[in-house]
C-alpha cells in the first residue's frame, strides 16, 4: 500500500470536492447516491490482498495485477458502454486508488520519513515496514480530522473485478472467471476483517495524548496561524488524480438513470447523522468511562500480536513483527511520550542477536516493553 485505506477515501472525497466545483465536471454524476458512496467504497479496493495478520499483502502476484493500471481501465470502458453508472463509479473508484499509489510511490514521499532515526542497513533490513507504520499513523491523522472516513467499508465487485482479470491477462490466467471470482471473494471477506481491526487502531492512535500529536507534527506541514496541519503533497496527489480521472471518461457517454443527490441524502439526514456522529464520537467517554476504552485498546493489540505470532517464521521477520507491536503497543498504551516511542521502537530495530528460534515469541502485552493499558 502506498496510502492506508482511509487516506485512499480521504483523497477520493477531495475528487469529489473538486468536481462539484465545477457543474460541467465529466464526474459530477459521483455527486449522487449510491454513486458517490460505490466510488469512495471502491478507492480501496485494490489493496484487498492486505491482512492485518501480517500487516503485509498476502498474495504479492495478485497484489501487482489489481494494481495494474489496465485492469481500471478495462473495466471503465466497459461500463461505459453499458452506461452503468454504479459500474463506473466503481471503475472510477478503483483507477483513484491506483494513480494516487502511482504518485506517491517516489523517493521523498511522506511515506519514507525516517521518524525512528533508524541507521540505513537498518532500514534496508526493514524493506517497507517502517513506511507501513507511516501509513497507518497518516490513516489516524486523517482519520482525527475527518471521523467520517472510518465509516467507509470497502466495495469489490467480485464479478467485475473476475472479468477484468480475465479480460487483461488473458492466456497468463489460467482459472475460469467464475473461479477467479471465488478467490477474489476470499480475499474481500478477510480485507473487510481487516479494515475492522485497522479502524480501532486508528481510533486508538488518534486518542494518544501523549506521543501521537508529535509524530502528527512530524508528517503534516504546519499552515499559517495553525488551522490546518495538511499532510506534504497531499493537495498536489488529489488535483492529478481528479484531472486523472476526468480525461480517463469517455468524451461522450450516454448514463443510465441515477440516484438521490448526495446533497439531499444530507440535507435529509443532516440532523440525524450529526446527533449520531456526536453519539459515536463521545458513547466511549460519556457511557463506558476510561474502563472500557482501555480493554477495547488492550484487545486490539492482543488481537495484533496474537496473529503475528501464528505467521511469523525467522529471524528478520520476527525483527519487523517486533518493531511492529512495539510501535503499536507502546502507542496504544498512551504511558509515553514521542521521544520514548521512537526510543523504544529503535532499540528494537537495531538490536543485534543471533538468528533466533522459529519459535521466537513476538512480544505481548505481558512482555516489557509492550504493555497493554493499565
Amino acid at each position: 500500500m502506498a496510502w492506508g485505506p482511509f487516506t485512499h477515501v480521504a483523497i477520493g472525497r477531495a475528487v469529489l470536492g473538486l468536481a462539484r466545483v465545477r457543474p460541467d465536471s465529466p464526474l459530477a454524476f459521483l455527486q449522487r447516491e449510491p454513486e458517490r458512496s460505490i466510488f469512495l467504497a471502491a478507492s480501496m479496493g485494490p489493496d484487498m490482498t492486505f491482512s492485518v495478520t501480517s500487516f503485509g499483502k498476502t498474495d504479492r502476484t495478485l497484489d501487482l495485477q489489481l494494481h495494474d493500471p489496465k485492469l481500471g481501465r478495462a473495466l471503465l470502458t466497459q461500463a461505459s458502454e453499458s452506461g452503468d453508472r454504479r459500474r463506473m463509479a466503481f471503475a472510477l473508484g478503483w483507477m483513484s486508488h491506483v494513480e494516487a499509489d502511482r504518485l506517491m510511490c517516489v523517493k521523498g514521499s511522506v511515506i519514507y520519513r525516517n521518524v525512528f532515526e533508524l541507521k540505513h542497513e537498518t532500514l534496508e533490513k526493514l524493506a517497507g515496514d517502517v513506511p507501513g507504520i507511516l501509513k497507518v499513523a497518516i490513516d489516524a491523522i486523517r482519520a482525527k480530522a475527518d471521523p467520517w472516513l472510518l465509516t467507509t467499508l470497502p466495495r469489490v465487485d467480485t464479478d467485475r473485478l473476475a472479468w477484468g482479470l480475465k479480460r487483461t491477462l488473458g492466456k497468463q490466467l489460467t482459472q475460469s472467471q467464475a473461479e477467479v471470482a471465488t478467490m477474489l471473494s476470499g480475499h474481500a471477506e478477510t480485507f473487510a476483517d481487516s479494515i475492522s481491526t485497522l479502524r480501532e487502531i486508528c481510533r486508538s492512535l488518534g486518542a494518544n495524548r501523549s506521543a501521537f500529536p508529535e509524530l502528527e507534527s512530524e508528517l503534516t506541514e504546519s499552515v499559517a496561524g495553525g488551522v490546518a496541519r495538511p499532510l506534504p503533497g497531499m493537495e498536489a496527489v488529489e488535483k492529478v488524480v481528479h484531472r486523472y480521472l476526468e480525461q480517463a471518461l469517455p468524451e461522450e457517454v450516454e448514463l443510465g438513470p441515477g440516484g438521490t443527490s448526495a446533497l439531499e441524502v444530507r440535507r435529509s439526514k443532516g440532523l440525524l447523522a450529526r446527533l449520531t456522529a456526536g453519539l459515536t464520537r463521545r458513547s466511549r467517554a460519556l457511557l463506558a468511562g476510561d474502563g472500557l476504552v482501555a480493554r477495547v485498546t488492550r484487545s486490539v493489540l492482543d488481537t495484533t500480536v496474537d496473529a503475528m505470532n501464528s505467521v511469523g517464521i525467522g529471524r528478520e521477520r520476527t525483527r519487523r513483527a517486533r518493531v511492529l507491536a512495539t510501535f503499536l503497543g507502546e502507542m496504544l498504551a498512551d504511558r509515553h511520550d514521542w521521544q520514548q516511542v521512537k526510543a523504544a521502537v529503535r532499540a528494537v530495530a537495531e538490536e543485534t542477536r543471533e538468528p533466533g528460534n522459529p519459535e521466537e515469541r513476538y512480544p505481548g502485552p505481558e512482555d516489557d516493553p509492550i504493555e497493554g493499558p493499565p
